[in-house]
């Protein structure tokens, strides 16, 4: 049993619980008002959800306010109202395949929760929305199991002739029952937390018993409920009573069953005393007959899903939270599902959300019987239909028309009179009162995602392309790249994989899966076949010139027949080598794909040459490392390495076949659009593969139009931290055109010491000294001997001076420290300074003394007269007796308060100060959930803007185990300035990942509309390849980037 966690609950909505409970909310799918037993249904057996029942609270007049199972989980996971979260409608299938559905800006109760500690875990029906950046593991939950769509086969799991049932992120076969299967998944989350302190959140959205029609059943088979034969012969059926009754009612038993089986876990691990259990229905039971299924379950109240009439609206709902909630007692206040995250936030100490406005309130003192209903009103809304209750006054207008129907529900709940006509100063005051309502939610609401249907992409290959439904055993990671490639398609985008495990071009086609493609009325197929026609492959082999050739004209032909277009895909390279060099067997095929591609004017993405080259890059050792399934196979993938090779399809697409390229993307979507726009600009690109451009920062020159000096110099690829001069280009019109690269070699060059030790000055970055009206460029000095970085060398903080009207800099000069032998590595290089009104300058440092084995970091105050910089005194000292210790600090002012990020070899730290000198202790940067931001071994920089606070910093954890220490991409997010952590939701990416890492970067204030973040692609990457050649498969090409950052309204000052 875990132990009781105490937390301090503040201004929250529930200040009752001094422990954070687990929530298990279970959801049941079109279940009415009087279909289980504790609500009067004399058939049914529902023993364990009426015993829940007695208990603890079952409810009365609970509503949904949006009678149709999207809208409806919208309002239950978000506490705001559809016309609110922007999701009124049932999404389409296409929608629920690729959709975003709910508005990304919106946050779901387990992003809530996740900031005080909640593991999360959704099993069952998500139909809110499935495309990349939508989906539950992207959305809070760190376990999903279910299916994406808003109902499927009980047992097949289809859904519009699709398997529909996911795992993470992945589509997968199970076998069972689907009650069962979700049912079984929290039961064993639930079992294997039992002993973990953090509590626990599952989501148990049941897909039974939403009705079963043609789109999720077999070609023949007979719509109907589907339940396991044995539930249904529980039952001793009174004469006359229909079939679709019967199974209904047995429906209904089987998920009695499930809820029993979860709140035995809850029993058996001793959770059930500090669990608060939800048991509620999505809407009302759908009424009208649909494919020949009708049931009524919502007596005494009128009508059903999907109206606004309390048949479709009021719903079962039942509360248990040992020594919380009372047992057996009824519940007659108004409440609604969207009261359940204003419930949960209380009772687990979070604090209501400030930048946007809950519809929900906190039901717990109704609940308990201390307190009427937290709500005065309640509006409704589906489709056109809309409805508010006020006390025992209803107003319901249909389908859009003018007229208001008013109800008594106190005299007639079951809205069968309208007396609209006999008090029409209540409809009046009613009718004023949902404008206004409707007024002020206009105010706050998300703008709804607008659907496009795109092309559907259908695949045709063997098993470095297919689908794994289930694990291949041994190796249960390995994925085909057509797995991956919906990652890169963009909202719209359907892809039917029917690429299958050892098929050739002949195959394929003979075991019948070409007709497949077809039956998908595809808009384009991608072939790719080579692997298994080799002449070692039996029966399956094909020869390149001849009859591979012509089962590739065949399959072009055919598919330009339905009207697609036919897109070729050369076989994947083989990790293969020979004498330590790759190479391929594969040729003939891929020149024999290419012909013919010619021949019949077919596009040709040349998946072979572009895998060939990135496993070149890499070297085959360290990309079998990478990619591999299993450490013998040479041929296949796990996720990682499949999502690698559906880039590099995705490039050549975006190359080769125009019409599909605005369909494609290369980056996920923009979780929480910020308070600006992204420009990405490229200031300079290409090397010469012996050096590359790194360290580019930018200062800007204040004035009417500022000019902006961007610094930057040359790295020796074949070295270690190798830099020469220092080089500056300019632009005087924000970057749209930029003055040659200048080397400043008299000024900014290298140096000679005895001994033949090479002095250069690196890590610069200027920034303008508003005291003097200079730019102030200041980084540190690094020694070499024979292009060597001399290790256990002296290290100075280094500066010059830009006049902004000669355009010249000075001669570099160093910082003179006041002990140099506690300071003998002491550099500013990297770092983000703070300058003070007066004129001195807030400088972080780390140093360290000779013998010394850790880093530390300090701010020191200096003074500068425009010409010299002077220590005048130094702040506390910060230490991490952890790989090196600390190093390249970066501060910023912002609200009153100082903020310092810091690096470590292993992770990234951030402490506060108010004078600027003395911090108090570090803290590791963590995501707003706690869980660790994955930055380490890398700078980190401010973005400071008016009282907001955004960090700069790269990662693990982007699918960028291929590139030198996750240095790439580069990303933005907004920090939480309480809680110094970073809000998930807000990241962005500023410079993307081509295959290389980004260099040390720069963060610029240009004007106070504009800042720009500036870095380079540092040629250099995993070992044993250090030097990444030019020609890059992932298109790096040492690119200079310029991301501006265009903010929606001007900083005001600091």
């Amino acid at each position: 049993m875990k132990w009781l966690i105490f937390w301090l609950v503040g201004a929250v909505g529930s200040a009752a619980a001094e422990v954070r409970p687990n929530v298990l909310l279970m959801f049941l799918d079109n279940v009415g008002y009087s279909d289980l037993a504790c609500y009067g249904n004399a058939e049914v057996l529902t023993p364990r959800m009426d015993q829940l029942a007695a208990e603890g609270v079952r409810c009365t007049s609970f509503y949904v306010v949006s009678p149709g199972c999207t809208p409806s989980r919208g309002a239950l996971l978000t506490g705001r109202h559809p016309l609110r979260n922007g999701l009124l409608h049932q999404l389409s299938a296409e929608e629920n395949w690729s959709g975003v559905g709910l508005p990304l800006r919106e946050r779901l109760l387990p992003q809530y929760l996740k900031t005080a500690g909640y593991n999360t875990a959704c099993f069952g029906k998500w139909n809110i929305g499935f495309a990349v950046g939508s989906r539950p593991t992207e959305r809070g939950f760190d376990t999903f199991l279910g299916h994406r769509s808003g109902n499927i086969h009980y047992f097949a799991h289809t859904y519009h002739g699709e398997r529909d049932m996911v795992r993470g992120t992945r589509r997968v076969k199970l076998e069972g029952y689907s009650t069962d299967v979700f049912a079984d998944a929290a039961c064993d989350f639930i079992r294997a937390r039992s002993e973990d302190a953090e509590p626990w959140l599952v989501y148990l959205p049941f897909n039974a018993p939403h009705y079963v029609s043609t789109v999720n059943t077999a070609p023949g088979e007979t719509p109907q409920w589907q339940v396991p034969e044995a539930v249904l012969e529980r039952y001793d059926w009174p004469q006359g009573d229909t079939v679709e009754k019967h199974r209904y009612l047995a429906v209904l038993s089987a998920i009695d069953d499930a809820v029993g089986r979860v709140l035995d876990a809850l029993e058996d691990t001793d959770q059930r005393g500090e669990t608060l259990v939800m048991l509620i229905s999505d809407m009302g039971a759908i009424l009208r007959p649909t494919h020949g299924l009708g049931v009524a379950s919502n007596a005494p109240y009128r009508s059903g899903a999907p109206f606004v009439y309390e048949g479709g609206v009021r719903v079962p709902a039942i509360f248990r939270w040992p020594g919380h909630l009372p047992e057996g007692r009824v519940c007659d206040e108004m409440l609604s599902t969207l009261d359940v995250v204003p419930l949960c936030l209380g009772v687990a100490g979070v604090e209501m959300p400030g930048d946007r406005v809950l519809d929900g309130r906190d039901p717990l003192s109704a609940l308990r019987g201390e307190a009427a209903s937290p709500h005065e009103e309640m509006v409704f809304a589906y489709g056109r239909d809309r409805a508010l209750r006020r006390g025992p006054w209803k107003i319901v207008r249909e389908g859009g028309k003018a007229d208001w129907q008013l109800y008594d529900l106190g005299a007639d709940a079951a809205e069968t009179r309208d007396v609209a006509a006999e008090q029409p100063q209540i409809v009046e005051e009613m009718t004023a009162r949902f404008e206004r309502w409707e007024d002020e939610v206009k105010k706050d609401a998300s703008e709804p995602v607008k659907f496009v249907k795109g092309p559907t992409l259908a695949l045709a290959g063997d098993s470095t392309m297919a689908h794994y439904w289930t694990p291949v055993k041994g190796k249960p990671d390995q994925t085909g790249w057509g797995q991956m490639l919906p990652e890169f398609c963009k909202p719209g985008v359907r892809v039917v994989d029917e690429a299958v495990s050892g098929a050739s071009s002949k195959s394929f086609r003979e075991a019948g899966y070409w007709e497949r493609v077809l039956a998908a009325q595809p808009d384009y197929v991608l072939i790719q076949f080579g692997h298994n026609d080799e002449p070692n492959k039996g029966d399956r082999a094909t020869d390149p010139a001849t009859t591979y050739s012509e089962n590739l004209r065949r399959y072009i032909g055919e598919t330009r027949q339905v009207g697609a277009t036919p897109v070729l895909i050369t076989p994947v390279a083989r990790r293969t080598t020979v004498e330590g060099k790759l190479t391929s067997s594969l040729g003939p095929y891929v020149e024999a794909m290419k012909a013919v591609g010619a021949e019949m004017a077919v596009p040709v993405v040349d998946l072979h040459a572009a895998s060939f080259a990135l496993v070149e890059q890499l070297s085959a050792k360290q990309a079998q490392a990478l990619m591999a399934p299993g450490p013998e196979d040479l041929s296949h993938f796990n996720e990682e390495g499949a999502r690698l090779m559906a880039r590099l399809v995705v490039q050549g697409l975006e190359a080769q076949v125009p019409g599909l390229a605005d369909w494609l993307m290369l980056e996920s979507p923009t979780p929480e659009p910020g308070p600006f726009h992204l420009e990405r600009s490229v200031v300079s690109q290409g090397y010469d593969g012996q050096t590359c451009w790194v360290h580019a920062r930018a200062g800007a020159i204040p004035g009417a139009q500022p000019r902006v000096v961007l610094t930057l110099q040359k790295l020796l690829l074949t070295g270690s931290d190798v830099f020469f001069a220092l080089n500056d280009t300019r632009t005087s019109d924000l970057g749209q055109s930029w003055s040659p690269i200048r080397e400043h070699g008299d000024t900014l060059g290298r140096r000679e010491e005895p001994g033949g030790v090479i002095l250069a000055a690196c890590d610069f970055t200027p920034q303008w000294h508003a005291a003097t009206g200079r730019l102030l460029g200041i980084g540190h000095t690094v020694r070499y001997l024979n292009d060597r970085v001399i290790h256990d060398r002296r290290r100075e903080t280094a500066y010059s001076v830009f006049d902004a009207k000669s355009g010249a800099w000075s001669r570099w000069r160093t910082l003179d420290m006041p002990d140099e032998a506690k300071f003998f590595s002491a550099g500013a290089g990297c770092v983000q300074r703070v300058d003070r009104a007066d004129g001195d300058l807030l400088l972080p440092i780390y140093f360290k003394g000779k013998d010394d084995p850790y880093y530390r970091v300090t701010v020191l105050r200096c003074g500068f007269d425009g010409e010299t910089l002077n220590f005048r005194e130094q702040g506390n000292e910060l230490a991490l007796e952890s790989g090196r210790g600390v190093y390249e600090p970066s501060l910023t002012f912002c609200g009153g308060t100082y903020y310092l990020t810091l690096r470590n070899d292993r992770a990234g730290y951030v402490t506060v100060s108010q004078d600027g000198l003395n911090f108090g202790p570090i803290q590791k940067w963590c995501w707003d959930d706690g869980e660790d931001l994955g930055t380490y071994n890398t700078q980190s920089h401010w973005i400071t803007h008016g009282d907001r606070l955004w960090l700069a910093y790269t990662r693990r954890g982007a699918h960028n185990d291929h590139v030198f220490r996750h240095r790439a991409p580069l990303f933005m997010a907004e920090v939480d300035r309480e809680t110094l952590r970073v809000r998930r939701a807000t990241e962005v990416i500023l410079a993307p990942e081509m295959g290389a890492r980004l260099g040390n970067f720069g963060v610029c204030d240009v004007s106070p509309t504009e800042t720009w973040v500036t870095v380079t692609e540092w040629m250099q990457g995993l070992p044993p390849h250090h030097v990444l050649k030019p020609g890059h498969p992932l298109g790096a090409d040492n690119r200079v980037w310029a991301t501006k950052i265009h903010w929606q309204a001007p900083a005001t000052a600091p």
